[in-house]
């Protein structure tokens, strides 16, 4: 790896730091000023210098390796990342870590890793000398790669994972190679649809017992008359309700807003935790009245917290059915709970996901008859 050297105030560039214009320069400084936070503005700027100095080194590089930026990602609702996501490069996805020009540690955000909409195959750290108007690539590391080196690392108090800077290959040789060479299959990768969980059957519901999958994932089956009783229990608020009560004061809202339930329904419930916050997701089955049509079951999802702490804004309750989402449901500013119904024939199986508010996709488990 080139190295820097410092003597006082001369810094020497690396031999393979690109030179940027003035018009570079200048369009990362009109981008920083379009954001309106003006504490994100030098982010914006850094973010952008390292955009154009990475398209400028993969030109000079490898000009047969096709680049596109058009769907170049720096920011989601008002948030600014500290990473430019979405770079796509001869198909493969790449992340630009703009960093400092002599990093011991590079700092990545969790979402920027986790997130199917943000995750990439190649991680690559930038260097920016922004008095010099110079950036340098200057590593890179693989998805599997980075995955192994996150295992055994906590995020931070803001999300963000941190790296010693020799985690990362200096080589970019290597880089080339792989952008040239090698097939994005050969580097897993989330994407936007995450993949069916394991199944389900809710007939064994109806007949009072969980199937061995349901128990092995600590679902938990509430008696037959939970709900009757929900519809006579008066909630208490109290700081961890019962799985009856909690359910009981979901169950008579959705009565009073004009969901129905069939009448041999029975109710399981997961426990689950998005960070520090405790929820709890309700599945309610049970058929349908015969009709001249094929017969069918419905199912009826409920998350909500599991004590008075609210859950997570901008969660999404997702069902699908043969990749097809049927139901999305966000939490918003004034409701407590999320719930979706579906409905289908005797054949049909629901997949069911949560999707935290940065993206990152939470797949549990597939609901079938």
């Amino acid at each position: 790896m080139d190295s820097i050297h410092v003597s006082e105030d001369v810094i020497t560039l690396p031999p393979r730091a690109i030179d940027l214009t003035e018009a570079q320069v200048e369009q990362a400084r009109q981008r920083s000023q379009a954001i309106a936070n003006s504490t994100q503005q030098w982010q914006a700027y850094l973010n952008t210098l390292a955009l154009l100095g990475f398209e400028q080194w993969l030109h000079q590089r490898a000009s047969d390796i096709s680049i596109d930026s058009s769907q170049a990602l720096m920011e989601q609702s008002a948030d600014l990342f500290p990473v430019v996501c979405n770079i796509t490069v001869n198909q493969f996805k790449l992340c630009l870590i703009p960093i400092e020009s002599q990093p011991d540690e590079v700092e990545l955000p969790r979402r920027a890793v986790m997130a199917p909409t943000l995750a990439a195959h190649f991680y690559v750290a930038i260097a920016i000398y922004e008095e010099h108007a110079h950036v340098a690539v200057h590593s890179f590391l693989r998805r599997d790669q980075l995955l192994l080196n996150v295992r055994s690392r906590p995020v931070d108090s803001n999300d963000v994972y941190t790296l010693p800077i020799t985690a990362l290959e200096p080589d970019l040789n290597q880089l080339l190679l792989y952008l040239r060479c090698a097939q994005p299959t050969a580097i897993p990768i989330a994407n936007g649809q995450p993949p069916i969980a394991a199944l389900i059957r809710v007939r064994q519901w109806l007949q009072t017992e969980l199937d061995a999958l349901a128990q092995q994932a600590a679902w938990v089956l509430l008696p037959p008359t939970a709900l009757e009783d929900a519809m006579r229990i008066t909630a208490r608020v109290v700081n961890q309700p019962t799985p009856q009560e909690g359910f009981a004061g979901v169950v008579k809202q959705l009565t009073r807003d004009g969901i129905t339930l069939p009448t041999d329904a029975r109710t399981a419930y997961h426990d689950l935790e998005f960070g520090h916050v405790p929820a709890r997701l309700y599945a309610i089955a049970g058929t349908l009245p015969p009709t001249p049509d094929p017969p069918e079951w419905t199912l009826l999802l409920i998350l909500g917290p599991r004590s008075q702490t609210p859950l997570p804004r901008g969660l999404h309750l997702q069902i699908r059915a043969n990749q097809t989402i049927l139901m999305q449901q966000t939490l918003n500013l004034q409701d407590a709970y999320l719930y979706a119904k579906v409905i289908g024939t005797l054949d049909e199986q629901f997949a069911v996901t949560i999707i935290l508010p940065d993206g990152e996709a939470m797949p549990l488990l597939t609901f079938s008859y």
